[in-house]
């Protein structure tokens, strides 16, 4: 029951080279030369021959049914490095968020896999997506075809959690499944004023003192919603206006993110949302544009199948914990929206371990050593599940 728990770490010092690399070399959404090129030699290495797909990468050990994917994204976000680590980026991007982990275990997980392959009996499909900073590279994939030839019956993906955390304590090596991870909607607000000379600002109509009133407005709708069900969250992340201190602009722009685990209270938020910004704008004689630019639904997991799964990860020694929900994000949930799906965290070591800079800080660090748990847990589920459903005539597509 631990062999493959051995296996992942004797590959411990293969694993931690990849992310160093992946780390190093840090890149955007679909745009990713150098992350696919090492991706791609690496399993050519390994003896796969991966392909392209949706901007990322297919390659599949065993052959037949079941089939199960796994999935790792690959893409970073678009900051300066402040971490301290000799292997910090240069790129002016950086893997804040822990693609370059996810990767990393994915490999590691390659390599056990084709030395299994002889025992594989029905095909574990692996992918490499872009763009999940983006919420789009999900969608790409599957539109490519991603979950076809062969069709795949259920699917699994693994992320790092680190520093710290409101919903679950990341200790280190430990697998925390969330029941339900929240939606999110990007937005973009368009704030149109009227310009003037600072001299006169009763002649204007100020898009900062709009856009101020909107954020407040926003804030008060937020408090309204965490003193109900707590279901809906919202936070504004840019908000541009002017280029000099004695002009009054003409337009300015807000940006922000709608996160629930309700997709009812999701569209009434919107709706909330949407009526609020207009009244505020109205009141100070501006008009708005609302653009939703990035969506992407919920991410519930399946119940039946995350009870295997956990029993999967006790046979190899890995500590499990289910909390009820994640405010979290992940375009994963297009993937578990049509087949049976598998989310879970990987802790990375929090407070108490010396880490206290969560996922998207510049300075975020982690215990990279918590890697191999990953691959382990990547391999002995995915095995575990094929061995358990082989010789079905239908694997369950219901989610």
């Amino acid at each position: 029951m631990m062999e493959f728990m051995n296996e992942a770490l004797m590959l411990k010092d293969v694993i931690i080279s990849h992310r160093h690399y992946l780390h190093e070399h840090a890149e955007l959404g679909f745009d990713l030369p150098m992350t696919r090129k090492y991706i791609l030699d690496t399993l050519r290495e390994c003896g796969y021959d991966p392909e392209e797909l949706g901007g990322g990468i297919v390659c599949s050990a065993g052959a037949g049914c079941p089939v199960i994917l796994l999935r790792a994204d690959m893409d970073a976000l678009p900051m300066e490095e402040n971490s301290g680590l000799p292997f910090a980026s240069r790129t002016g991007a950086m893997h804040s968020c822990g693609h370059d982990s996810h990767v990393s275990m994915m490999l590691g997980a390659a390599r056990i896999f084709k030395e299994h392959e002889s025992e594989i009996h029905g095909t574990v499909k692996m992918i490499f997506q872009p763009a999940e900073e983006l919420l789009a590279g999900a969608k790409a994939m599957v539109e490519a075809g991603v979950l076809e030839s062969p069709h795949v019956d259920t699917a699994m993906g693994i992320h790092v959690g680190f520093g710290r955390q409101k919903e679950y304590y990341p200790s280190p090596g430990k697998v925390i499944i969330p029941e339900i991870m929240s939606s999110a909607d990007e937005f973009h607000i368009r704030i149109v004023g009227k310009g003037a000379h600072g001299s006169m600002p009763e002649t204007a109509v100020s898009p900062l003192v709009a856009g101020a009133n909107i954020i407040l407005a926003i804030e008060e709708l937020y408090y309204e919603y965490k003193s109900g069900d707590g279901k809906a969250i919202i936070s504004v992340g840019e908000f541009f206006s002017g280029e000099k201190a004695n002009v009054i602009p003409e337009d300015g722009s807000l940006s922000g993110t709608i996160r629930t685990t309700d997709p009812e209270v999701r569209k009434q938020f919107k709706a909330d949302f949407e009526r609020i910004v207009r009244e505020a704008a109205a009141r100070n004689g501006a008009a708005v544009e609302i653009v939703y630019t990035l969506s992407v639904g919920t991410n519930i997991n399946n119940a039946d199948l995350t009870e295997e799964m956990i029993r999967y990860c006790h046979e190899i020694g890995v500590e499990t914990e289910v909390i009820p929900k994640l405010g979290s994000s992940d375009d994963f949930s297009y993937i578990s929206e049509k087949v049976p799906g598998f989310f879970a965290l990987l802790g990375a070591g929090g407070p108490d371990e010396g880490y206290e800079y969560p996922l998207h800080s510049p300075r975020a660090v982690f215990d990279e050593n918590v890697l191999p748990y990953g691959t382990a847990v990547l391999v002995k589920c995915a095995l575990s599940w094929i061995d358990n459903h082989n010789g079905e005539d239908k694997v369950s597509k219901e989610n």
